[in-house]
């Protein structure tokens, strides 16, 4: 594990944040001098992204953004484009590469795109020629896996059966807004989205709709996990880099790389869930053109 990942889960949250705005007002000087992400990774939220970001990350032909989740697209598009340039590395760092005879690709990683329902226009309007990795997990797990991690952060109080029972109500207000004022940030709808989240082929239809279906890589998160080096060959396959493996494929989904003790879910509640994921489900793997272990 690098150095920095060992130091993050000791430096205190104040820290870090002044050291984010810091790095943050220097960069604001020099938006026009920088690059566009060449990717995205998309989402799925609890499927693995943040892993994903740091394996990335370290390849020798990638550059990551300032941080992991810009957002831009989704909760900071108040924001202007070049405050997001600013995440992005200097285009004189990318030319300096190509007169070694090496691309140098830079990209983002924010869960939240793959959701939101006005992101894959706001996309193919500032990044037309980007290309997009999305993570998929089993739709149950992934949405019990989110309620866990809302709870851990302090913002459920509710039964994971009460939550998903009243989703609808819960949300709706906020999804209303995002079509209303285009920067609204739906902290509603992205904290309590347990079930929307997970009806993949309808956010698949709504970027496919902007995007090539060439310029998408869909994977299943367990097999980042279960395989994460040949999963990670697939992926600078797909954006034709070099082929190259990092050190170590920890998992970085929890802060300080500390996984909380698991909880399981009853068989009834996950066959309860597979129920409600059901057509959905379905829908995606003939979408898609594939099955997915969740469907079999």
């Amino acid at each position: 594990m690098a150095l920095v990942d060992r130091l993050k889960p000791m430096t205190p949250k104040s820290v870090l944040r002044t050291i984010r705005l810091v790095r943050m007002r220097a960069r604001l000087s020099t938006p026009a001098s920088r690059v566009p992400p060449d990717f995205l990774v998309l989402g799925a939220q609890r499927c693995g992204t943040s892993s994903l970001y740091k394996y990335l990350g370290r390849h020798p032909q990638i550059a990551p953004s300032l941080r992991k989740e810009v957002g831009y697209f989704s909760a900071s598009y108040g924001e202007d484009a070049s405050w997001y340039l600013a995440h992005f590395p200097l285009a004189i760092r990318c030319q300096l590469m190509q007169r070694l005879g090496r691309k140098l690709l830079t990209f983002e990683a924010t869960p939240d795109y793959l959701l939101h329902p006005l992101a894959p226009a706001r996309v193919q309007a500032l990044l037309p020629d980007a290309r997009f990795v999305v993570l998929l997990r089993d739709p149950g797990e992934r949405a019990f896996s989110h309620y866990l991690h809302m709870q851990r952060l302090g913002f459920e109080a509710r039964t994971f059966e009460q939550a998903i029972e009243t989703e609808t109500e819960t949300i709706a207000a906020d999804l209303a807004r995002i079509h209303l004022d285009a920067g609204h940030n739906p902290k509603c709808f992205h904290r309590y989205s347990y079930l929307a989240r997970g009806r993949y082929v309808e956010q698949l239809e709504r970027w496919m709709g902007c995007f090539p279906r060439s310029r998408f890589l869909v994977l299943d998160s367990a097999e980042l996990y279960s395989d994460p080096d040949a999963t990670y060959q697939e992926i600078l396959r797909f954006l034709s880099l070099p082929m190259w493996s990092p050190k170590e494929f920890s998992n970085h989904s929890y802060v300080g790389n500390a996984t909380p003790a698991a909880a399981t879910m009853e068989p009834g509640l996950r066959r309860h869930l597979a129920e409600l994921f059901g057509e959905a489900n379905q829908g995606l793997a003939d979408f898609a053109g594939r099955d997915f272990p969740w469907n079999r």
